[in-house]
């Protein structure tokens, strides 16, 4: 008679689990059926984790997909698009891009963490439907109706949405502030101020300016470096990514109280 394939390969295809593992499997077994509640928590904590993971999703994608936009930028500047005429301007949008997703962050950071503040989170955030931007202020019970059928929370977080919505980060300061006011520590987070507020000044002489200005009577457009654009874009993702872990550590409290940040 023929060998087999298990005797030809000198072992089973299928090894047989040893002994000693098989009664730990069988007690851990056993131990899950006596005790439901340890069972049910063991769900709920694989269910948590899942939330969790969903819930920073959104982070890591924008982490991952604006830098990717900036790095092609770059990219094509080092081909031939940055030898030709005018091909330094793929660094000054490079530089747009940067800020750009800085801002996308901090809203998104705000948008997860504004709704469940406390009073003075929300005082310069108006009602949700107001004409006013920047500042809170009172309103007749009548603004109300506009919300009916919404819950509270539903109405704080769409106020929080339509503020943020129109909302600029336009210095370190103003970025400082922000983080204080979300429960963050900015001493702890201020290490790459300093290129992040040269960058946000370029960018603004870009936007603002044509990226030019005046000289001995002459208007003269700017030279930019490719070096200090990649000097910005790590500077702004080590702000960003730094920003995980304490979020990390604050989400699972939001998910017992069932906050949500995601605008609908």
């Amino acid at each position: 008679m023929s060998d087999s394939p298990e005797d030809a390969r000198g072992e089973s295809a299928n090894p047989a689990i040893e002994p000693d593992k098989l009664k730990q499997l069988a007690s851990e077994a056993d131990r899950l059926a006596a005790n439901p509640t340890l069972l049910q928590k063991i769900r709920a904590d694989r269910e948590s984790e899942q939330q969790l993971e969903a819930r920073l999703r959104p982070y890591l994608e924008r982490l991952e997909e604006n830098a990717a936009r900036v790095s092609r930028l770059l990219t094509f500047f080092d081909q031939e698009l940055g030898k030709l005429e005018g091909g330094d301007d793929i660094l000054r949008a490079a530089v747009v891009f940067i800020h750009a997703y800085l801002e996308d962050f901090l809203r998104t950071l705000a948008a997860e963490l504004l709704p469940a503040g406390d009073e003075r989170s929300f005082e310069d955030i108006p009602l949700s439907g107001s004409k006013s931007f920047g500042r809170g202020e009172k309103f007749a019970l009548g603004q109300l109706v506009q919300h009916r059928g919404k819950t509270v929370d539903q109405l704080l977080r769409q106020s929080v949405f339509d503020y943020l919505r129109r909302s600029n980060y336009n210095s370190t300061t103003e970025i400082a502030s922000l983080l204080a006011r979300l429960g963050f520590r900015p001493e702890e987070h201020n290490k790459a101020f300093d290129a992040i507020d040269r960058m946000i000044e370029r960018r603004h002489q870009i936007v603002h300016r044509a990226d030019k200005r005046s000289s001995s009577g002459k208007t003269m457009l700017q030279p930019i470096d490719r070096a200090e654009v990649v000097e910005w874009l790590q500077a702004t993702l080590s702000f960003t990514s730094g920003l995980l872990t304490p979020l990390m550590q604050r989400l699972p409290t939001l998910l017992d109280k069932g906050e949500s940040g995601t605008p609908s």
